[in-house]
């Protein structure tokens, strides 16, 4: 029997791609940040704007301000103070005191609303506008960018845990 997105996934079908694809990105942060300490997961390597804990900080961040906005809510203050960002909902500098267990806490937050947000969707929704940093998009290219974030995310992290020594 062939493997089936939509039954295995419980999505619509034009929604289980962009899940499978936001899964495939994901899957490997945890490995990457196995075995940092939480002075490595804070440094921040000559030539590089940002710590592993900052852009860990982000992708959680950011997939918790897309499912909020997927959901069509604010992001709530409570949650901006847990992934750092500032009244915008940007991630703050550089996070201190973060560790693996912590930061790994956090991706699974997103994640979790991330797949209730997008489990929510049909594939008639995807047309729809929003306008999350002040120019309309649809919902397909919105939800396609979640996918992409963190893996390109992800290509800066093994570029800063190379230069960690």
């Amino acid at each position: 029997m062939a493997m089936d997105i939509q039954k295995e996934a419980g999505f619509d079908p034009a929604i289980a791609g962009i899940w499978y694809a936001y899964k495939f990105g994901r899957s490997r942060f945890e490995r990457l940040l196995t075995g940092l300490t939480p002075e490595q997961l804070a440094a921040r390597p000559a030539g590089f704007n940002n710590s592993i804990a900052a852009l860990v900080l982000h992708v959680a961040g950011t997939e918790v301000g897309f499912a909020h906005l997927l959901w069509g809510q604010e992001l709530p203050a409570d949650l901006k103070a847990e992934f750092l960002m500032d009244q915008r909902g940007q991630t703050l500098p550089q996070p201190e005191g973060e560790t693996v267990e912590s930061l790994v806490a956090k991706l699974h937050k997103g994640e979790g609303m991330i797949k209730e947000a997008l489990a929510g969707l049909k594939a008639e929704d995807l047309d729809r506008e929003v306008s999350p940093m002040g120019s309309p998009v649809t919902l397909r290219w919105l939800v396609s960018l979640v996918a992409y974030h963190a893996t390109n995310h992800f290509g800066q992290l093994q570029m800063i845990k190379q230069h960690l020594g």
